[in-house]
Parts: structure tokens; C-alpha cells; sequence
């Protein structure tokens, strides 16, 4: 009777492998998983090459991410705009009530939109129908991020009341709430059953994601405005007085720091690959430091121009700048390996997907290269 179980586990394997595979696609988010680490397994072997540019009716409020059948991003006149990946056509738009400020979330058939008019909004992936919005009470500037089990898929997101809110996804209905001592300004990052979040008092927050529990804080010493990153028990980011932390999300105690020595500020989250951290600062840096140690490896400058957060397609970086260059460099000695320029400053980092990578300007100009 063994060997029977013991063929039928071979013979299911496939089946499996394809379910877990499905069940990773199924999420599209702006730093490309539910841990927003920024990284995508992806080995790039030519340059870029130009596919198509689109002008919207008015400029990019977020950034356009996308999978192989739409593209997906939100304007300044408070619609969300679907494209077609082969040409950029307008495949729908919707208006909401609110600008969406930070990039949409695609979950399966459903758009996940946080605005700056106090809602939370599911739309229709096909359609752009809207089929639930919550209020809240606040803001909202951070995109949502997506929890799932068996049993229940849940929506976590911050906002400017102080506040996390974690819905039902199907219904829309409130699960649970979690406060800060001040407003949260970038997403959630979410781990297995641990989210983790930074806000505007200082504090990072580590807290159980099914039922909401804290579990954890620690003290940055600044207001943190981008997202963490979890990474098996670390939480690494960065705060508006220029210190990057690692922490332990376990036990709340710091591993290690790295302090900019200008005093530059940090806006944005860090993107991680297996053994390096890279985050830009407003002055136009790139820095490169030893994930396990916080020491400094390299440091990227672009003529005091405010870079984009950093992508990492495997043994590449790539972002974008206020002077208006797309840039990738080799993430082991920093030389830059393709550029282009667009002309129009770039704000938003660039999303990659299996065979694309998307940019918008600060015209609502969208472009599409192929990878």
C-alpha cells in the first residue's frame, strides 16, 4: 500500500508544482512581491528595446505595472487606465473619487486601488467596474499588499489617520484595524503570518498578520515615508535622516546600521537580492551595502538628480532619474551597461514583467521596452 501513496505523490507532483506556480502569479505589485524586496529572478541578456510609447490625456500619477494581458495605472484626473501591453491602446478607464497617488495592486481578476479621497476600492479586472470601496479615515499613499490562505484572501494597507487596515478582499468588510502614533505613508510588507510597516513617528512595527496583534516595534529615530522589506526575520529600511537599519523583527533589536554621512534623506523602500541591499537618497545616490553587515560596497551618483527606487533583474539594476535617463548598471561593480534617454524626468521606478519593462515621464508619456 506504500508504493501506491508513493507513486500517486509522483505522479500529483506536477500538479502541485503548477498550483504553487499559479498561486505566485496571481499577485501584481509595484515592488514585485508580497515581501516589496524590489527583486525579480529574471536574467537579462540584451539591451532593452523599445516596443511602443503612449500619452495619456494627462500625466502619470503612478507607475504602470502589468502582466501579460493588461497594464495597469492610475492619472492626475483620478482615473485608472488599462492598457494593452502590444500597443498601449486605452482598453478601459474609470474614474474614482480620489487620485490614486501610489501604484494599483492587480490580484487575479481584481484591481486594488488606495486614494487620496479616504477609500479603498476593488475594481473588475475586465471591466474596471467598481465592486466594493471602503472609507477610511485618511489618505491613502501606500499601494495595498495581499495576504492569502486557504480560507480567507485579505487587503492590508496604511494611512494617513494613523491607521492599518486589514478587509475581507471579497467583501470589503473590516477585519481588523492597528494604530500608529503617527500617519503611515508607504505600503506593508508581508512575510508568511508577519506584516511589518514604518510610519511617520519613527517606529517600525512588526505585527501578526491574521489577527492584527502587534508584536514588535522599534525606533528608528526619524519618520520612515517608504516601505520595509522583510526578509526571513529582518526588516531592513531606511528613515528621512538618512540611517538604513537592519532589524530584528523577532526580538526588535538592531543588527546593524548604516548612516548617510550628509545627512541626506531617504524617501523610499530598499530592493534586495540574495546578498546586497541598494536605496537611493534624494541627492541623486545609489548605494550598494553588504546585506548580512550594513558595510558599503559601491555608490552610484547621478549629477544631484533624484533617482527612482532600484529594480534588481538578477545581476542587474535598473532605474530611473529626474533628468530624464533610464539606467542599468551590473550590480557587482556598478558600470553602467545600457541607458536611454527619454527626456522627461521619471519619478516612478520601472516595473518588469516576464518579458516587458514599463516606464512613465512626468508627461503622461508611457513606454514599453522589450526585455
Amino acid at each position: 500500500m506504500k508504493y501506491y501513496y508513493l507513486c500517486l505523490l509522483i505522479l500529483c507532483l506536477p500538479f502541485i508544482c503548477n498550483k504553487l506556480q499559479a498561486d505566485n502569479n496571481d499577485l501584481v505589485i509595484f515592488r514585485h512581491n508580497n515581501q516589496l524586496s524590489g527583486y525579480i529572478d529574471k536574467k537579462i541578456t540584451q539591451n532593452p528595446k523599445f516596443k511602443w510609447r503612449k500619452q495619456l490625456p494627462c500625466p502619470a500619477e503612478s507607475m504602470p505595472l502589468g502582466d501579460t494581458n493588461n497594464i495597469l495605472l492610475s492619472g492626475t484626473d483620478k482615473k485608472i487606465y488599462c492598457l494593452s501591453p502590444d500597443n498601449g491602446d486605452i482598453k478601459w478607464a474609470v474614474e474614482l473619487n480620489g487620485i490614486a497617488e501610489a501604484p494599483v495592486t492587480i490580484y487575479k481578476d481584481s484591481v486594488l486601488v488606495c486614494t487620496s479621497a479616504n477609500t479603498i476600492c476593488r475594481l473588475d479586472l475586465a471591466k474596471g467596474e467598481i465592486i466594493w470601496q471602503y472609507k477610511t479615515g485618511g489618505k491613502m499613499a501606500g499601494a495595498a499588499n495581499i495576504w492569502a490562505n486557504d480560507q480567507q484572501i485579505r487587503l492590508l494597507a496604511g494611512c494617513y489617520d494613523n491607521k492599518v487596515y486589514c478587509l475581507d478582499l471579497a467583501s470589503g468588510s473590516a477585519l481588523w484595524q492597528i494604530e500608529a502614533e503617527n500617519y503611515i505613508n508607504g505600503s506593508i510588507s508581508i512575510l508568511d503570518n508577519k506584516a511589518a510597516f514604518g510610519s511617520c513617528d519613527g517606529n517600525l512595527y512588526f505585527i501578526e498578520t491574521i489577527s492584527g496583534k502587534l508584536v514588535g516595534k522599534f525606533d528608528t529615530g526619524a519618520y520612515v515615508p517608504g516601505w520595509p522589506v522583510l526578509q526571513d526575520n529582518i526588516c531592513y529600511s531606511g528613515n528621512y535622516q538618512g540611517r538604513i537599519t537592519a532589524v530584528n523583527s523577532d526580538n526588535n533589536e538592531l543588527i546593524w546600521e548604516y548612516q548617510l554621512a550628509d545627512g541626506s534623506n531617504i524617501m523610499d523602500g530598499p530592493a534586495l537580492d540574495d546578498s546586497r541591499l541598494y536605496i537611493t537618497d534624494k541627492d541623486g545616490r545609489l548605494y550598494c551595502l553588504e546585506k548580512n553587515t550594513g558595510k558599503e560596497i559601491w555608490k552610484f551618483q547621478v549629477n544631484d538628480k533624484t533617482l527612482t527606487p532600484p529594480v534588481v533583474c538578477n545581476d542587474r539594476i535598473i532605474f530611473g532619474s529626474e533628468n530624464g535617463w533610464i539606467y542599468m548598471l551590473d550590480s557587482k561593480t556598478a558600470r553602467v551597461v545600457w541607458k536611454y534617454l527619454i527626456g522627461e524626468e521619471i519619478s516612478e521606478p520601472p516595473f518588469i514583467s516576464a518579458s516587458q519593462m514599463l516606464f512613465a515621464d512626468s508627461s503622461g508619456r508611457i513606454y514599453c521596452f522589450e526585455l
